[in-house]
C-alpha cells in the first residue's frame, strides 16, 4: 500500500501566502517543459562531479541549474508534491526572501556534498530532491509535531467512484501522522538507499544528495535558532493540532519562548477534533491571558494550558 503526504496542517492559519513556494514549483515545471521542448539533455546540463572538481566552467552553472531539472514527469511530480507540502510552512516561518535563499543554499550544498563523495564520477545528476530534502530538514526542526495529511493511494479510486455517485467527502480521506514520523521514515529510506548505492544497487537515485541536502537544511535552521533566537524549541508533548471541526481552544500563533508576556498577536482560537486537553483556555478567555508570562516554550499551534502561564490556576476548563 502506497502512502503519500498531501498536506501539512494547518493551511488556513499561515501568516502569509507561500509565494516563493509557488514560484519554485512554477520554475521547476517551466524548466521541465522547456527541457523537453528544446531537447536539453542531462549530459549537457546535469551536474558532473568530476567536471566540477576539474574546474569546468559549465559545471558551476550546472551546480545551480541541475537542481531545477528533472528526468521525467513522475520525478517532477513527486518532488513538487513534497515541496508544496513541506515548503509552505517553512516559508511562512522564514519569510519569502529568507526561504528563497535557504532553498538555493540547500540545493547547492546537496550538489557539493554529492560531488565531494563521488569526485571521480562523470554520471550527471539532476533534480530538486537535494534542495527539497533541505526543506524537510528545516521542517523537522521547526514543526516536528505538526500533523501531515497522509493519503492511502489505493482508496482514491473508491473515493472518485463515490463522488461520481454523488456521495463521499469533498476531498480524498486522509489520516494524520506527526511530521517527525513522516520525515523519520523518509530519512530511514534514504539511508537504506544510500547503503544500496554503495553496494551498486542504487537504481540511479542520488540518495547521498538527499542526505546532504537534508543535513544542510537541518544545520542552517539549527544555527539560526540557537545563534539568533530563530524559532524557539518545541517541547516533547504529543501532537495536538487537529485539522477538523470540534471545540475551539486557544493556541500559540507562532513559537513563543519561556518568559514571554502574551499579547493579542500571540494567541488565537483553533478547532479541536477530539476532547480538548486538560487545562485549556476557551476563546472568550483570551483577554485574561494578555500580559501574563509563559512558564515554558510554546510551539506554533500548540494549545496554551493553565500550567504554561504564570498566575493561572491549574484547574481544568471544559
Amino acid at each position: 500500500m502506497q502512502l503519500i503526504p498531501i498536506d501539512a496542517a494547518p493551511e488556513a492559519e499561515r501568516q502569509g501566502q507561500p509565494v516563493v513556494t509557488v514560484a519554485l514549483v512554477a520554475i521547476n515545471v517551466a524548466l521541465f517543459v522547456a527541457a523537453n521542448s528544446l531537447g536539453w539533455t542531462s549530459r549537457e546540463f546535469g551536474l558532473q562531479p568530476a567536471g566540477l572538481w576539474a574546474g569546468e566552467p559549465e559545471q558551476l552553472r550546472n551546480l545551480l541549474l541541475s537542481a531545477f531539472l528533472h528526468l521525467g514527469f513522475l520525478h517532477l511530480a513527486g518532488n513538487m508534491l513534497f515541496l508544496w507540502v513541506f515548503g509552505a510552512n517553512v516559508e511562512d516561518e522564514m519569510g519569502h526572501v529568507g526561504f528563497a535563499g535557504f532553498y538555493v543554499a540547500c540545493g547547492i550544498g546537496a550538489g557539493l556534498i554529492e560531488s565531494a563523495l563521488f569526485a571521480a564520477d562523470t554520471i550527471p545528476r539532476i533534480g530538486a530532491s537535494g534542495a527539497i530534502a533541505g526543506v524537510l530538514g528545516a521542517f523537522l526542526v521547526l514543526f516536528p509535531l505538526t500533523p501531515i495529511g497522509i493519503l492511502p493511494v489505493h482508496i482514491v479510486g473508491f473515493w472518485a467512484l463515490g463522488k461520481l455517485m454523488g456521495a463521499g467527502e469533498s476531498r480524498p480521506p486522509t489520516f494524520d501522522v506527526s511530521a517527525i514520523i513522516v520525515i523519520g521514515v523518509w530519512l530511514a529510506l534514504q539511508i537504506i538507499g544510500s547503503l544500496g548505492s554503495a553496494a551498486g544497487q542504487g537504481g540511479g537515485i542520488a540518495y547521498t544528495a538527499h542526505l546532504g541536502g537534508f543535513a544542510v537544511g537541518f544545520a542552517i535552521v539549527q544555527v539560526l535558532r540557537r545563534g539568533f533566537g530563530f524559532a524557539p524549541d518545541a517541547d516533547d508533548s504529543e501532537p495536538e493540532i487537529m485539522r477538523q471541526t470540534g471545540k475551539e481552544v486557544l493556541v500559540a500563533k507562532r513559537p513563543l519562548p519561556a518568559g514571554h508576556r502574551l499579547a493579542p498577536e500571540d494567541i488565537e482560537p483553533f478547532p479541536w477534533r477530539h476532547a480538548p486537553p486538560d487545562g485549556h483556555f476557551k476563546p472568550e478567555e483570551a483577554e485574561s491571558l494578555y500580559g501574563k508570562r509563559l512558564r515554558r516554550n510554546r510551539y506554533r499551534y500548540q494549545a496554551i494550558l493553565t500550567e504554561d502561564v504564570e498566575g493561572t490556576s491549574e484547574g481544568s476548563q471544559t
